[in-house]
């Protein structure tokens, strides 16, 4: 699978995985060994603490290592300029019909999603209805209400622009 991440997404994660193993685990480890040099582990609360942060940390490695080894970048000029179309790496603006509505959004890769800052997955119901399509398209989205309930609403947007 290709993660697709925007510049600052990538200099984000490589500078994370960095702090992580230059800076993170060291520190875990010598937690380790301080805990160790106390004697008996068995009821060690130190220990146990810092084998967990370190399995943490060793699990966000992995994963970010995962993310890099397979990723493609987005939003660099050669992909986005001058595009008629919506595609990953794409901010835009839409109108929902119903109420007239509007917001901005920048499709990314799951794993630079967020919300919050209007950052949408590429996999989210929204993205997957707009990608490809041109300014001036009217297109219908499912968007389910919440998490526990499984009963999805169509909403009705257009693309009002694409940048």
């Amino acid at each position: 699978m290709t993660n697709y991440l925007t510049k600052e997404g990538l200099a984000e994660l490589q500078s994370e995985l960095k702090q992580i193993k230059e800076v993170f685990l060291p520190q875990v480890l010598e937690a380790i060994e301080a805990a160790r040099a106390q004697g008996d582990l068995r009821e060690n609360a130190d220990y146990e603490i810092s084998l967990d942060r370190k399995e943490e940390l060793e699990t966000r490695i992995a994963q970010i290592e995962e993310i890099l080894n397979n990723y493609r970048l987005i939003g660099t000029e050669s992909s986005t300029t001058n595009s008629s179309r919506v595609q990953i790496g794409s901010t835009v603006k839409v109108k929902y019909l119903e109420d007239n509505s509007t917001f901005e959004v920048q499709i990314v890769g799951a794993s630079e999603a967020d919300a919050l800052n209007f950052k949408i997955s590429n996999e989210s119901p929204l993205a997957k209805a707009v990608l490809g399509k041109e300014i001036g398209s009217e297109v219908k989205v499912d968007i389910r209400l919440n998490d526990i309930s499984k009963t999805k609403k169509v909403k009705k947007i257009k693309i009002l622009g694409i940048s």
